[in-house]
């Protein structure tokens, strides 16, 4: 599958305090651009052994611009049609205007979507506020029916995206619990990695990060169907024998276009990421140069008793965005892997290690 990132707009309704955007706002994709971008990655899929195009919609807030989404979606469909692609689409959004127009159009789309919600409203207003400073919560909450209505409809299940920041980690338990309580049974939890952490924080975070486990840890064990994928994916990290430096290969079969037409393996940075314009194509000595890399050269991490298997080494394309370094991992996320492996190790039963070991790979207790 060939995943096309496409960023149709730099406006937003809200202004959250972590937003990537910054004071690049109010820039709108042209429409020729997107049908260029749609173009080269309809080219690229034919490469791929599944024919398989996916167009994940990114802002801002993408339903500002949903004719455009529309737009996009009937231009992709004929560019498919005629290369014999199967098309699939996915997007995150804040869920503040969601209506019935477009919870139908992506029930007939068949759109996989994230809805970033942080919390109960006490937690999710403090970092995702409206431009007038007013909190969010109750916006989102009053379209949560639209979001039943589509897991109902199409029988997929809508993703929670939450952001954990320095002001909410002492509330994650309670955040989790809250989610899974308002019916969300897929959730996908990040650290903000642009913040600074320090020895404080990270005692803070620690210790919710192992209650909020072992409260999964439970209803995984009564059999629920919950899934929590900052867990999972570091469970999966572990007692996998794949490897993690840059695993995805970002820019070989998934490129972000911007509003401005120029691509990315990922994150937006810097000419030094920048593989290509819509214009004049993939630069493909450059793509070839990244998908090469196989190791980091931080001897850090290279000495580290979890490299290998350390998902925090895993996007080198954050680490540039962070640092302009390819090789230095954010501090937060080196320390919490390594304490969540040994969380892993510690809470675990021989069983569970067990089963994991056979459901990914040959496996290794890692000791931190």
């Amino acid at each position: 599958m060939y995943t096309l990132s496409l960023e149709i707009l730099k406006k937003c309704n809200m202004d959250c305090t972590y937003c990537y955007l910054g004071k690049k706002k109010n820039d709108t994709m042209p429409f020729e651009t997107a049908q260029k971008a749609i173009d080269l990655a309809a080219h690229e899929a034919v490469k791929q052994n599944d024919k398989k195009l996916h167009i994940y919609f990114i802002g801002g807030e993408v339903l500002l611009a949903f004719d455009m989404i529309k737009k996009c979606c009937d231009y992709a469909e004929q560019i498919c049609k005629q290369k014999n692609l199967y098309i699939v689409y996915s997007t995150t959004i804040n869920g503040t205007l969601l209506n019935e127009k477009i919870i139908d159009f992506f029930i007939k789309k068949e759109f996989d979507f994230k809805v970033s919600i942080d919390g109960n409203r006490t937690e999710h207003d403090k970092n995702r506020k409206y431009c007038n400073g007013a909190g969010s919560h109750a916006s989102l909450i009053n379209h949560l029916y639209l979001i039943r209505k589509y897991e109902e409809m199409t029988g997929k299940r809508v993703h929670a995206a939450q952001v954990i920041c320095k002001n909410t980690c002492k509330d994650l338990t309670k955040t989790i619990k809250y989610l899974y309580g308002m019916g969300f049974t897929f959730v996908e939890s990040a650290v903000n990695l642009y913040e600074r952490w320090d020895e404080a924080d990270l005692e803070l975070l620690f210790e919710e990060i192992k209650k909020a486990f072992l409260f999964y840890k439970e209803l995984k064990e009564k059999g629920s169907k919950f899934y929590w994928k900052f867990v999972e994916a570091r469970i999966e990290a572990l007692y996998s024998e794949s490897q993690c430096f840059y695993s995805c290969k970002a820019g070989a079969a998934f490129a972000l276009v911007t509003v401005d037409g120029k691509i990315y393996p990922c994150t937006e940075t810097d000419e030094t990421v920048c593989i290509g314009d819509v214009d004049q194509g993939l630069y493909v000595p450059k793509i070839r140069a990244f998908i090469n890399l196989e190791n980091s050269k931080n001897d850090t991490c290279l000495n580290c008793p979890v490299y290998g298997h350390c998902p925090a080494c895993k996007c080198i394309m954050i680490n540039y965005d962070l640092y302009h370094d390819f090789y230095k991992v954010p501090m937060v996320e080196c320390e919490m892997t390594k304490y969540m492996f040994q969380l892993f190790n510690e809470e675990l039963s021989e069983g569970q290690k067990t089963g994991f070991q056979k459901q990914y790979g040959k496996g290794r207790e890692v000791i931190c």
